[in-house]
């Protein structure tokens, strides 16, 4: 039979033992018995007596829901305050400490569950929560009374896995100078009798709560589950302990073991499952009892909380990757099968896709697509700085591409490479980065070495090679360099009236080398017949005319005078 289901709109609680995981590794099981007791014993009274409903424990904690948000926030201020006056006579290592969080909001509720949105923002609040502290939303916020709660903002948190919008946390403000706290915590006065009659409903939860717990454990159990066994049994000794001591604490309430059905097992085997990160086992548990007593109304349920398990560490798994703005580790973390378009997880996946068209265009070259990429990225997920970082990228790139078409003068080329380092780190290695960086080097050197020469050109080409560790082909850029320079020499020597010495000192040797190392490129050839030709025009020389080079490179590669034919100035 289909469950009663209803919406209303509660006040939820999480309270946590803050290390408790570690102490169920390091101390007995009658120890930590006995601490749970002292914590039940302190804390269920004060529950009760706000009017708390506990609708189930999940390993060391306890999901309490109230009607009143200010009963819930003044519950969570006298539990804390109660063991604060217990800690202070005992030894650390006996200190009992826990978290308390909260949210409201509408929710389902069924017989003897509570579920919905408003449980899992809860839930992981808990996980921001700092030990002693009661942290609560600003759903909590906006409905407790404000004039009996002492209350202060602490910071916007985005759950991992939730709809990712950003919420506001706020505090109870435990100071003693104030009087609202004072008044709450010293002015609280719990009747026995009425906390006994209003705790008898909790009874029978409790009760249920260790029955199913147990049947839990001991499906788990029976499916030997391996890899994170350390973990897994730490929290099945934690649920199991701690569903013992809720009715062990509360046995004056009275109550009736109630039957635990098959569903039941399933839904919480899935749920402990799920608790370890164990989505296999979750599955192979559901499966499993859909294969024994077909699909029902729980095994709906069970299996849309694993689908949201799933999609959750996803979405977390890609949201951390993106605010590392590594994208290549947000391409693995992408579910490799369909998921809907709708949704957190939908909208990511789409986000993350683009970003990848974006980045993978930007590489190729094709900037038009990864602007327009970039664009259909423009939902919440996307951190700021990613979508700045690839638009300024691309802006480079542009602007680069502008400034070195045809023949950049030598403020081009600076302005060229200045930006391309300001974009993508003089270290990178971006394949449409570093070749448009090689062409800034390429267009600043040559003006350089044909103002300077030969020596500063190599001086400059050697810091740039340093600097720019990602762009490679130097060797070419040096003998680019030194082909530039013969024009410095040729410039200063006409000055000085010592053209006579083309041929026998300075860059004799100089083209022989470059011609000899270059013997085999028809176009490096080309060029250097080219540049000397040019030269010994402009310095009316015949010693050196570049006709043997330009005749070499042709032989080499006959359509050159074609295809360069704008290099001859004849």
């Amino acid at each position: 039979m289909t469950p009663l289901r209803r919406q209303k709109t509660l006040t939820v609680m999480f309270t946590d033992i803050s290390g408790f995981t570690r102490h169920t590794e390091s101390i007995s099981r009658d120890a930590l018995m006995e601490r749970l007791e002292t914590h039940n014993r302190l804390l269920m009274p004060i529950v009760a007596h706000f009017e708390g409903r506990i609708v189930k424990t999940i390993g060391d904690a306890l999901m309490i829901v109230f009607e009143s948000p200010t009963n819930a926030v003044q519950c969570g201020m006298l539990m804390q305050h109660r063991l604060q006056a217990y800690n202070r006579d005992k030894e650390a290592d006996d200190e009992i400490h826990i978290k308390v969080s909260l949210n409201a909001g509408e929710v389902t509720v069924t017989e003897d569950d509570v579920f919905g949105d408003p449980v899992n923002v809860a839930a992981k609040i808990e996980k921001a929560t700092q030990p002693d502290e009661i942290y609560f939303t600003e759903s909590v916020f906006l409905s407790m009374n404000k004039a009996e709660v002492p209350n202060s903002f602490v910071k916007g948190f985005r759950p991992k896995g939730a709809e990712s919008q950003e919420i506001k946390l706020y505090k109870v403000v435990q100071d003693m100078e104030d009087a609202r706290y004072k008044r709450v915590v010293d002015g609280t006065q719990i009747d026995e009798s009425e906390v006994q009659a209003k705790a008898l409903e909790l009874s029978g939860l409790a009760q249920k709560e260790v029955e199913r717990t147990h049947a839990a454990i001991e499906h788990v159990l029976a499916g030997q589950v391996r890899g994170r066994r350390t973990t897994l049994l730490a929290a099945i000794l934690g649920a199991a302990v701690f569903g013992a001591i809720v009715v062990a604490g509360m046995s004056w309430f009275g109550g009736e073991k109630q039957e635990i059905d098959e569903a039941r097992r399933m839904e919480d085997a899935v749920r402990l499952y799920l608790s370890a990160e164990n989505l296999d086992g979750a599955r192979s548990a559901l499966a499993a009892y859909v294969a024994e007593h077909g699909s029902d109304d729980r095994s709906a349920r069970a299996e849309q909380e694993i689908a949201s398990t799933a999609a959750a560490a996803t979405v977390r798994r890609v949201t951390q990757a993106l605010e590392r703005e590594d994208l290549d580790a947000a391409r693995a973390a992408l579910p490799t099968e369909p998921v809907p378009t709708e949704g957190a997880l939908g909208t990511l996946v789409a986000d993350v896709r683009a970003l990848l068209q974006a980045q993978d265009d930007l590489r190729e070259g094709n900037l038009e697509g990864a602007t327009s990429a970039l664009e259909r990225a423009r939902s919440e997920h996307v951190p700021p700085a990613l979508r700045t970082r690839l638009a300024t990228q691309m802006e480079a790139c542009a602007r680069a591409k502008q400034l070195l078409r045809g023949a950049p003068t030598l403020a081009q080329a600076e302005e060229a490479r200045e930006a391309l380092a300001r974009a993508f780190g003089d270290d990178t290695a971006h394949p449409l980065a570093a070749g448009l960086l090689r062409s800034a080097i390429f267009h600043g050197l040559t003006h350089r070495a044909r103002e300077e020469g030969k020596t500063k050109a190599r001086e400059r080409l050697t810091a740039a090679r340093t600097r720019f560790t990602g762009v490679t082909g130097w060797a070419d850029l040096e003998r680019e360099a030194d082909l530039a320079a013969l024009w410095h020499f040729a410039s200063t020597y006409q000055q000085r009236k010592l053209w006579r010495h083309w041929g026998e000192k300075g860059s004799g040797p100089q083209i022989r080398a470059l011609r000899e190392a270059n013997a085999n490129d028809a176009l490096f050839l080309f060029r250097l017949g080219v540049t000397c030709h040019e030269i010994s025009r402009k310095n009316h020389l015949g010693v050196v005319d570049g006709e043997t080079d330009i005749q070499r490179a042709l032989e080499l590669a006959p359509q050159l005078l074609a295809e360069n034919r704008e290099l001859l100035r004849t």
